[in-house]
Order: C-alpha cells, then structure tokens, then sequence
C-alpha cells in the first residue's frame, strides 16, 4: 500500500466535560419555550469560531487496471465540502490520499470489516474521518457511514465530489435521516427540532424538486425543509442546506465525542 501525504496538520489537544447522550434529553416538546440542548453553555469553543476537519481517503481498486481518482478529484471533493459547511462554520482539509496496489477483490457491502481493519492496522494514523472510496456498484448505496457519530466513511467513487460525501459527514458528526421517524423533538425523530417529522417523501418528489401532492400532516414550508435539507433522500440537487438545529448538533459532537474531537486541525 502507497501513502501519498497531501499535507499534515497538528491535531488539537482539546479536554473538556464528557459527552452528554443528547438522546436521553426529554424536551420532545418543541415549543419556542423548549431550548435547543445542543447550545450548552460548557462548548469549548464559541458558535461564530470555524472548525477544520482532517479526511483522510483511502481508495481500493479491484483490477490493476482501474483508475484511480485524482489528486484534482480530491481537491474538488474538499472544496465542495467546504461550500455546503460554509453556513456550520466547519471546514476541511485532506491530511492523506492512500491508493490500495494489492488489487485485492473488495466489495463495498464489506465497507465496514475493510474500514475497521484498515483503523486497527493503522493506530499510528494522524486522527481523521477516514474516507473509504470503491468502484461505482449499482447494486448498493453511493455511500454509507460506519455509524451515526464515526470517523468512517465508504462512498462509490463518482460520487465523492456529490453532496451524498456531504449527507454521510453529517451522519459521521451525528445527524440522523430526516424521515428518521414521524416523531419530532430532541428526544425523537431525527432528535433535532426544526425539521419536519416524516417518513420518506422523496417519491413524491421529482427531479425538478417540485411536488404535487404532500402527506396531509405536513405544510408546504415543511416540505421546503425537507426537500433542500442534506439529510434527506431527496434529489441530489435539491438538497443545498442544513437546519440551524443540525449546525448546532453537529458542532456540539465535535465539542463533547472524543473520538470526533481528535479530528479537529490547526
């Protein structure tokens, strides 16, 4: 395996309160009375201060004969990612770019033992949210985190400069779905409170991002929300933004999760 060091970055030595399971916050009502728990007052660094990322992209190829994303797709991808986390006040930068040579057969569906395997055998690695990029596979998803609150990433290469690399880092800095479930509030749903609680509505949805019916329960300003909101499964190009609700609950994982903690750069 050849390891191709795009630059380096110091990792920052933060210490802080331990992580709070937001989850376990019962404020479902949510009321204008009801404070957004993400906005606690023991955050180690203030709502207007940017924050930088380190990625790391590992790229498998199954035939020696594949091609291989560019250093100017990695660079497109960051920049991309850097204009859709403009509003969040977070930032990205790529520590790494590892090409797998050893032509070895992986599927993406085994995307979680490869990237488990890769951590283990890389303790040494700078921290970073390692992103794992296989070749285009129509039979499975364009892209997948290793867990809602990870440092892992598998993603089909055509999609790398897409906002699905956007909508699996929110899941990685804990952002769930936004059809999580029909139930909203802190507590419920997709545990924030300014997106709609529904099931999936993506089918109602066409490639213009327009609708011409909607379920009876919610509003066309709902509907907004939802068909430009990252987390959902609408059309790629209707999604364009984040709720300040998941802004606030992506930057307090970065403050109180450890393990997304170390991945912040000078």
């Amino acid at each position: 395996m050849k390891t191709f060091v795009i630059s380096i970055f110091l990792t920052i030595g933060f210490t802080c309160n331990p992580s709070t399971n937001i989850e376990n916050f019962n404020v479902s009502d949510c009321g204008v009375t009801i404070e957004s728990p993400y906005l606690a007052d023991d955050l180690i660094f203030g709502s207007n201060e940017d924050l930088t990322i380190a990625l790391r992209f590992v790229q498998y190829k199954k035939t020696p004969y594949e091609t291989t994303v560019s250093g100017l797709d990695i660079v497109a991808a960051v920049d991309s990612l850097n204009i859709m986390f403009e509003e969040a006040k977070i930032k990205f930068v790529t520590i790494d770019l590892v090409i797998d040579t050893n032509f070895t057969s992986r599927d993406m569906s085994d995307y979680r033992n490869a990237i488990l395997s890769y951590k283990r055998l890389n303790t040494k690695n700078l921290p970073a949210i390692d992103i794992f990029i296989y070749p285009v596979d129509f039979n499975y998803y364009p892209g997948v985190a290793l867990a809602i609150k990870s440092d892992g990433i598998a993603i089909q290469k055509k999609f790398i400069t897409t906002n699905t690399l956007a909508h699996e880092i929110g899941h990685c800095l804990g952002l769930h779905h936004t059809h999580q479930s029909k139930g909203n509030g802190y507590d419920d749903g997709d545990f924030v409170c300014d997106t709609p609680g529904t099931g999936l509505v993506n089918s109602l949805i066409d490639a213009n991002c327009n609708y011409d019916k909607k379920p009876n329960d919610l509003s066309d300003e709902d509907m907004e929300i939802i068909i430009s909101n990252y987390m959902s499964y609408v059309n790629r190009d209707c999604r364009k933004e984040f709720t300040k609700d998941q802004i606030d609950k992506m930057r307090y994982n970065l403050a109180k999760e450890p393990m997304l903690r170390n991945t912040l750069v000078f």
